[in-house]
């Protein structure tokens, strides 16, 4: 696009003007203050509403000194790449009232009007009509020398460089220009360098920690096996024997406490306390309409109560008795478990599907798993063992306990007997059932196997004792073979576990060696994406050469973008005449790819002597001391 006419009135400092250009070059001579820089600022007002600097009305003076109340306008005319023409205006008014009653006008505030092809337009249309053939940033861009080298954020100009001349430069296009970089091609697969670079260093980070971690868990594995593990070469066998003798032993015991002359005893014995008691009622029954007293009546209700716990208590220890063999008839059945599990061997070592033989390792872990489960099922029969031996202990100390209470009844019993006897004899009654011959026959009878009783026990008692201290001794023995034996499972399982971790070490020392030589050739790949990218860029400009990459002293790449010419950088020593051309020169790039154009505004243009030749139409304002009104030459 190129201006043809700019018309201004009242504008600043210019009262009236007209640059005609009639599309061509053109040079605008004038003196300081004659209203140069108002046509850059009319101009850019005219688009976008500000000043040459980026200024909007309202922070600056469109009025002329003393021109309060004349309408101030710019009217543009422009031609299109097509040779189409069109004209915009703008026009800036001062908004007057007058009060009732008053001289003077007062100033309300101010409005603007806008005009396409001198059509009045809202200014929503107007702005659109501006924006759809560039927006404000892009036309600075192709307007102002200095905006894309110097006043552009770097990192926006590095962008739209490498996105308008560098686009055949991606990542893939790189490796395949370069031969050495062949084999990153297939290290990054779908990836972009840059991320498989990141992912790499992330991995490389995580392999470090795992690698320097791995000493630390093979020496807990070592600490963690027992100080004395090894069974000796008798353990077996001696088990074997051990676990026979401590079987028999159990079995004594419980023979011993439920042998069958103690059962029949104690049953005989509460046969004859009821048979007692059952004739002894029967003769107060009979004897109870002789003359008795109320003494006499409470003695025997007494007495009958006596007979009653009695019976009760031998009726519970019979009971009890048979609670007694069922938990003697569980031992032996846990005692036989015990003997069962210990003669279980490992045999699982050919695999059920395929029929191979397992690898020597899995059989090791296997067998070691199997010995565990074998020692938990050892120890699980041996507490059941224990609890039920527990409970028998309880049911015989309960037993004797009852037996306690029946003797202290029949104590008592004897007491209230004689305290009857006394009654009786008092008042001249029949001889009591006590003094009869049949119940001192029953009593005798009753004594005698008592004392058998009593005998009995003691040398139960005796022979019990003394197989529990042969049982504790067995046990202990047991209970050592036992722990060597699962010492020595744990020692195989940590030598598997360190095993396996020095293969880890080994295959996680392979992994960051691979990764070691992915990002080297990542490194490398930067080195030749930034040449690359430096040298495809470069191509597209006549003097200028952007530096986008600066190289490090380690060998590293930071982004950056800089122009230089001749190896001086833009925005540092570089002269105004070479700052100048060199911005001519990027905007001829940038408007030969991107097709579009605009009026180059070139202000102090007499600081230049050569310019560098671009196909934008170029308007230049040159200082002219004689020139006290604005005097312009077209350039054909």
């Amino acid at each position: 696009m190129k201006l043809v006419l700019l018309n201004l009135e009242n504008f600043k400092g210019v009262k009236r003007f007209e640059l005609n250009t009639e599309g061509n070059d053109i040079d605008v001579y004038g003196a300081n203050g004659a209203g140069k820089t108002t046509l850059a600022d009319a101009y850019f007002w005219l688009l976008f509403g500000k000043d040459s600097t980026g200024r909007s009305d309202s922070n600056f003076d469109i009025i002329p000194l003393g021109a309060s109340g004349l309408d101030c306008s710019v009217r543009g005319v422009f031609r299109k790449e097509t040779g189409e023409e069109f004209s915009l205006r703008r026009v800036y008014k001062q908004k007057f009232e007058r009060k009732n009653g008053e001289a003077n006008r007062e100033n309300k505030g101010n409005t603007t009007e806008f005009y396409i092809d001198d059509v009045p337009k809202p200014k929503k249309d107007y702005t659109a009509f501006v924006s759809g053939i560039c927006d404000e940033a892009t036309l600075m861009l192709f307007t102002d020398p200095d905006r894309f080298p110097g006043k552009m954020r770097w990192d926006e100009r590095r962008e739209m460089l490498i996105r308008l001349f560098a686009t055949q430069t991606s990542d893939r296009k790189i490796i395949e220009a370069h031969k050495e970089l062949a084999p990153l091609m297939n290290l990054i697969g779908l990836k972009s360098v840059s991320d498989y670079a990141a992912i790499s260093r992330e991995r490389r980070k995580v392999i470090n920690r795992e690698l320097s971690d791995i000493p630390g868990r093979i020496d807990e594995a070592e600490k963690a096996k027992p100080a004395e593990a090894v069974p000796l070469p008798t353990d077996g066998p001696r088990l074997g024997q051990l676990i026979v003798e401590k079987s028999k032993l159990e079995d004594e015991i419980s023979s011993l406490r439920s042998g069958e002359s103690v059962a029949t005893m104690r049953k005989e014995i509460a046969e004859l306390e009821a048979e007692i008691a059952r004739t002894g009622a029967e003769y107060t029954r009979k004897t109870l309409t002789m003359t008795t007293s109320p003494e006499l009546t409470a003695a025997k209700q007494e007495r009958m109560q006596l007979s009653s716990e009695i019976s009760e208590c031998a009726f519970k220890l019979d009971a009890m008795a048979l609670q007694i063999a069922a938990r003697e008839k569980k031992l032996d059945e846990l005692r036989k478990a015990c003997i069962d599990n210990f003669n279980m061997e490992f045999d699982s070592t050919i695999c059920p599907t395929c029929g191979r033989e397992y690898p020597e390792p899995q059989i090791e872990s296997m067998c070691a798993a199997w010995n565990e489960q074998k020692a938990d099922r050892q120890e699980q029969l041996e507490t059941q063992g224990r609890e039920t031996r527990a409970e028998l202990d309880r049911m015989i100390h309960e037993s004797e306990v009852l037996q306690i209470e029946q003797d202290e009844a029949q104590k008592r019993q004897q007491k209230v007997e004689a305290t009857i006897r006394a009654i009786e004899k008092a008042i001249q009654q029949p001889p009591a059932w006590e003094t009869t011959p049949q119940y001192e026959s029953l009593v005798t009878n009753l004594s005698e196997k008592r004392c058998r009783l009593d005998e009995l026990q003691r040398s139960i008692d005796i022979n019990i004792s003394r197989c529990r201290e042969k049982l504790t001794t067995v046990e202990a023995e047991i209970s050592e073979i036992n722990t060597r034996q699962v010492n020595k499972g744990i020692i195989d399982q940590q030598n598997a576990r360190i095993r396996q971790l020095m293969a880890e070490e080994k295959k996680l020392a392979l992994e960051l060696a691979e990764i070691d030589n992915g990002l080297r050739l990542a490194d490398e790949f930067v080195q030749a994406q930034a040449t690359d990218i430096e040298d495809s860029v470069n191509n597209a400009f006549r003097m200028v050469r952007w530096k986008l990459f600066d190289r490090q002293i380690n060998g590293g790449i930071k982004a950056c973008c800089e122009a230089t010419v001749n190896g001086v950088e833009y925005g540092t020593n570089l002269n105004s005449a070479a700052r100048l051309n060199a911005g001519l020169d990027i905007i001829s790039a940038l408007s030969g790819k991107m097709g579009v154009s605009f009026p180059i505004w070139i202000d102090n243009a007499e600081s230049v002597t050569d310019y560098l030749p671009v196909q934008s139409q170029v308007i230049r304002l040159f200082v002219s001391a004689e020139d006290k009104q604005l005097r312009t030459e077209v350039r054909e």
